[in-house]
């Protein structure tokens, strides 16, 4: 059953969504949320907190919440840029395991009883490496095997289409990309350095039938600054 909070969430969502909202109008306080879907100030906050990481809404201490400035629900075109600047690219697969810890499986928001593949992968841009990226995939829908091989998940899509016969690239996902300064030693060690390395954290979910209880994938990658960059196109609005 999907927790009280995460309805709510929803339920406000697509209140954003349809309602007419002008930037900047107020938007529910935390003690309207309490009395709107009686719950706890605990729950009514972790709400509010919800929607403002997705940036649907702004907090300002002392003045309230109100429709977060960013436009949402437009029909954006979103485009990554490729960096790579004409060198070669490559995918080196460095390992590949089933996980069964279940605290681990909970942490990710997964369900803990299905089974999933970890696979973490290294991308190179000429000789340099410019992005780890560990992607766990349900298992229903990618086969490990016995191939000694693990360069068979370097394309890890193809792999996915060709065992299941879906294309990720098809399906609907969320993404997040954000800028951090990394002291992670396992992830410094893998970019040969031992002093903290800024870096752009991407997290994406990919669902199967646009279902958000049906997660194919979680991905998580960790790219070198000088090999990101992306372009939006927003058409005008009436």
């Amino acid at each position: 059953m999907t927790p009280k909070y995460k309805q709510i969430i929803s339920e406000l969502k697509k209140e954003i969504k349809n309602k007419k909202y002008t930037v900047g109008e107020r938007f529910y306080s935390e003690s309207d949320i309490r009395s709107m879907f009686q719950v706890s100030s605990t729950t009514a906050v972790k709400v509010l907190n919800s929607l403002a990481d997705e940036n649907l809404i702004t907090r300002i201490q002392g003045k309230g919440t109100f429709i977060a400035a960013e436009k949402h629900n437009a029909d954006i075109k979103f485009t990554d840029l490729n960096m790579s600047k004409g060198r070669l690219e490559a995918t080196k697969v460095l390992s590949v395991k089933e996980i069964t810890d279940t605290k681990s499986l909970e942490k990710l928001g997964l369900l803990t009883n299905r089974k999933y593949i970890e696979i973490v992968r290294l991308r190179y841009i000429g000789s340099q490496l410019s992005e780890l990226t560990i992607a766990i995939v349900d298992s229903a829908y990618i086969k490990n095997g016995k191939n000694k091989d693990i360069q068979i998940f370097a394309d890890l899509y193809h792999k996915i289409e060709s065992d299941s016969g879906i294309d990720p690239f098809k399906l609907a996902y969320d993404q997040k990309a954000t800028a951090i300064i990394s002291s992670d030693p396992e992830i410094l060690n893998i970019f040969n350095t031992k002093k903290s390395l800024p870096l752009i954290k991407q997290t994406r979910t990919t669902y199967i039938d646009n279902d958000k209880e049906k997660i194919l994938e979680k991905v998580r990658s960790y790219k070198l600054l000088k090999f990101w960059g992306f372009k939006i196109e927003v058409p005008a609005t009436n």
